[in-house]
This record gives C-alpha cells, structure tokens and sequence, in this order.
C-alpha cells in the first residue's frame, strides 16, 4: 500500500496519462491489490482492478464445500454486499445482476481465496490528475469496503445462508421438471405481477398465485422439503383469458 501512495504522490496535478505509472500489483498485508488496467483519459471506461484475499482471514472457508449452486449463489451474494458498501464512492462500480442470479466474474472463488473484481473512474479536474482524491479511495474507502464484503464477521451469514439456500432449491426445481416430464413448474404462492415493466420488485398488494388442481405438482427442495404448484407438461400448452388478465405477465415469469 506504501507503494502505491508515494506512486501517486509523484504524479499529484500531472497529466491523467501519467496514472499509467500507477498500473500493479500491491500488497495490502491482508489481500493483494491489483490494477490491471489504467483509463486514458477520464472520460474513458474505469479503469479495472482485483482484489485478492486468502481464504484464512475470511472465516468464508465453508464455501468451498458446498454445491456449486450454492457456491454461485454466494458469489452473487459477496458482489451485491460490495456494491452496497461501495455505494458511497461514486467511483468504484461492480458488475451486479438485477433479480436474476447469475454465475458472473465480480466474484471469484479459488482454491487460494477470493478474488473481487471490479472498476475505479480515477479522479481528475479536467484532465489533471487528482492524486490526493485517488489515494483516498483506493487506500482508504475501498480497503475498508473489500475487508466487510469478504469478511464472516462483517456479513449477516443468516442472510447469506438464506439467499445460497433458495438459489440451490431453485436450481433443484428445474433439474427435476425433465424426470416429471415438464418445462416449467410455478410455486402456489407466487407473485408473479412486477411493480412496472421495468422492474423486477413484486407488485404490492398483488394476489399470489393458486395452481389449479387438475395441474397442480408436488416436488422437493433439499433445503426447505415438498412444494405444490402448477406442472405446465412437455407439449401444447394455451394460456387464454380476456384483456388485462395476466396471460403476459404469466408468461414472461
């Protein structure tokens, strides 16, 4: 970290392409810090870096031995916690999905630890360097936003259980609609209407979704047992009812 602190020291006012000087690796004592590529210009795409953390400081070990639906999971998870704590620096952005869960490159599980990646806009006024400003986010904030992010103690390990544990009985569900000659299976209970078009947060107030009885299935979920709802069978299947009653939103869900 000292490093890197007398390296944008030296560069304070300069030109912006002088923070190509800054491009490395760094120790950090707990994790290592790379940056791996430098914008040009400030204008240009952030420039992209990683963070590097043991395994041994993480007290996230367990990981490591679970299912690989579950690991992703909790990728997902560590990036989303690390985009709300970065939140409050406008200039470091994470590549995070919306509702969906989806196996990504933010987070990265190894047999040595985890490795976060993300991107850093570099402070400029104009196109001079703000040295003292980039000190202070890449030595002082994100430290502290990487350590609570892949950190035990830091997370609320109840809700990163919860989150793995839905995503792993999810993906249990789908595995399961082949043998029971399905494609697609809707949980009674389901609030399948979204607040807008583009959103994915569930409608207030909406009326959960009810499987009529004729097709109404049963399947398991290792993490929360037997389900009931609707088993739409491998095959032609109609959706029809007047306007406005929910054949869309049935369909997109």
């Amino acid at each position: 970290m000292d490093l890197l602190i007398a390296k944008l020291k030296k560069i304070e006012k300069q030109n912006y392409r002088a923070y190509q000087q800054i491009k490395g690796s760094y120790d950090f004592t707990d994790f290592e810090f790379h940056i791996d590529h430098v914008q040009s210009d400030p204008y240009a795409a952030a420039s992209r870096v990683r963070a590097f953390r043991q395994w041994a400081p993480t007290g996230l070990e367990w990981l490591k031995e679970q299912s690989a639906a579950y690991q992703i999971a909790a990728r997902d998870y560590i990036a989303r916690q690390f985009a709300a704590f970065a939140k409050q620096e406008n200039s470091v952005s994470v590549s995070i999905t919306g509702q969906t869960v989806l196996d990504s490159t933010s987070v990265v599980f190894t047999e040595e630890g985890i490795e976060l990646r993300f991107r850093v806009n570099l402070p400029a006024e104009g196109r001079s360097i703000l040295a003292k400003k980039a000190s202070n986010i890449l030595t002082f904030h994100l430290p502290k936003y990487i350590r609570k992010a892949t950190l035990e103690r830091e997370l609320n390990i109840a809700d990163l259980k919860h989150h793995c544990e839905v995503i792993e009985d999810q993906v249990a569900l789908r595995e399961q609609l082949e043998a029971n000659n399905l494609v697609a299976f809707v949980a009674n209970g389901s609030v399948l209407p979204r607040l807008a078009g583009n959103c994915d947060y569930p409608m207030k107030d909406a009326i959960p979704f009810t499987s009529p009885s004729s097709m109404e299935v049963t399947l398991h979920r290792p993490n929360q047992g037997f389900i009931k709802g609707m088993g739409i069978p491998a095959g032609v299947t109609l959706i029809v009812g007047g306007g406005f009653h929910g054949k869309s939103t049935f369909e997109r869900s």
